[in-house]
């Protein structure tokens, strides 16, 4: 039984940390060693009970697509995965419509019982309990003793916290061993750009790894008369990633900056389909799609004093549409998601105000994009909000608001979009479109 154990050891490497003090790397290693025996005790027993299992009932086939790194509300739509398959299955995309090819990763504890896609909480389980044969699980047995000895021998890995030696063992030693006549394919978004799925790292493989860019907000706005940063995503994203999926050729485009030159446009990407077919206005409709200021972020872009001063105008250049032609504009407002403890207090509250006294209406974060910004007569948003770019996309009006950020260096169009930073102009676009 052979294993790469040099792989291992690379695999290690991109989280170990070297600031250890003495007392500190001593109890590690302790942890380590007690917890890797513990875990091969148990496994040990484990796969015993699967191999004899096994000749009571046969092993389910391994899915062809795995898909990691969405949200559970990514997910899930209405408590579903109807409509994430149905994304996933649409004629762009490199993909299968069998239903059963599918694999899904959600770390939440609470799962629905029913749905079309399946979903786990780990792969490597799944695999071990339900799609690895009495070979399969003969040769992950050795080869969990195997690396269990050379870990101890070698002593790599045992500076590794050990909650990341154990994933990394357990995932390394059955990606290693999974086998497929046909090529799998494994699905990760760009916020697992910093630390990827394991078998992305893998060189002995038969995975195509994509990656799909679900937002088209990912292009950085830096202060005036700051260097535009050559490299804003790691070198990973080009060694690791056989395939960038991206909304249009202007993000492809910033990607070749970034020295990742195997992108490729595919439209929007929500995780459920454009079902829109025709051009809907029925009410008049204005729906600014805002970016809520997280604790963390005060020193970007995304403040809340530049989130407050867009709100603000926005608000002021509404009623004075209104006054000016006897309307009664109303002002929706919708969040990427839903806000927590971590978001700004003093933005929320002063939206909050603005609902109690009928200025702006707020809608679900959970609404079908594409429905709204189809039923409207102008979508605004904060620069460089994905709606926005949809609104292109759906060919309806639309426009980036950025009022008073002269600290940060924004463009007069965006990806050919017009970035609206003056409040007259807002009026007039306004008067244009409504």
């Amino acid at each position: 039984m052979r294993i790469d154990f040099q792989e291992f050891e690379s695999l290690c490497k991109t989280r170990t940390e070297t600031n250890l003090d003495l007392i500190r790397l001593l109890i590690r290693w302790i942890t380590n060693i007690v917890l890797l025996t513990i875990l091969q005790i148990l496994f040990q027993i484990l796969l015993l009970i699967l191999f004899l299992n096994r000749f009571i009932k046969t092993e389910k086939k391994i899915p062809q697509i795995f898909v990691h790194s969405l949200t559970k509300d990514q997910i899930y739509r209405n408590g579903l995965t109807d409509e994430l398959f149905h994304f996933l299955a649409e004629k762009r995309f490199p993909y299968s419509n069998d239903v059963s090819d599918y694999l899904i990763y959600c770390k939440s504890l609470l799962l629905p019982k029913e749905s079309c896609l399946k979903v786990t909480r780990s792969f490597s389980l799944y695999l071990i309990f339900n799609c690895f044969s009495r070979n399969r699980i003969l040769g992950l047995s050795k080869k969990m003793v195997i690396l269990t000895i050379s870990i101890l021998t070698k002593k790599t890995g045992l500076k590794l916290r050990p909650r990341n030696l154990i994933y990394y063992f357990l995932e390394f030693c059955v990606w290693t061993e999974v086998k497929s006549e046909k090529k799998i394919q494994f699905i990760t978004t760009q916020s697992s750009y910093k630390n990827l799925p394991i078998p992305f790292y893998l060189r002995r493989r038969n995975f195509d790894r994509h990656m799909m860019w679900y937002s088209a907000n990912s292009i950085p706005i830096y202060k005036v008369g700051e260097i535009d940063s050559e490299t804003v995503f790691p070198q990973s994203l080009t060694t690791y990633i056989d395939l960038h999926l991206v909304w249009d050729s202007f993000q492809t485009s910033f990607l070749k900056k970034q020295k990742i030159n195997n992108s490729k446009a595919f439209g929007s990407m929500l995780f459920y389909p454009n079902k829109i077919q025709n051009r809907s206005t029925k009410n008049l409709s204005l729906i600014y799609f805002d970016v809520v200021p997280q604790n963390l972020f005060e020193n970007t872009f995304y403040n809340t004093e530049i989130a407050l001063s867009n709100l603000e105008g926005i608000v002021s250049v509404v009623e004075e549409y209104n006054n000016m032609f006897g309307k009664n504009l109303r002002l929706k407002i919708k969040h990427k998601r839903t806000p927590n403890k971590h978001h700004s207090v003093k933005y929320l509250d002063y939206e909050k105000k603005l609902v109690n006294s009928g200025s702006i209406e707020t809608i679900l974060p959970t609404e079908n994009l594409y429905k709204l910004i189809n039923e409207a007569n102008l979508i605004i948003g904060i620069p460089y909000t994905s709606p926005v770019i949809i609104a292109k996309e759906l060919e309806v009006n639309s426009a980036f608001v950025c009022f008073e950020s002269t600290e940060f260096s924004i463009p007069d169009y965006f990806n050919e979009i017009l970035v609206i930073k003056d409040r007259n102009k807002l009026l007039d676009r306004l008067i244009e479109f409504i």
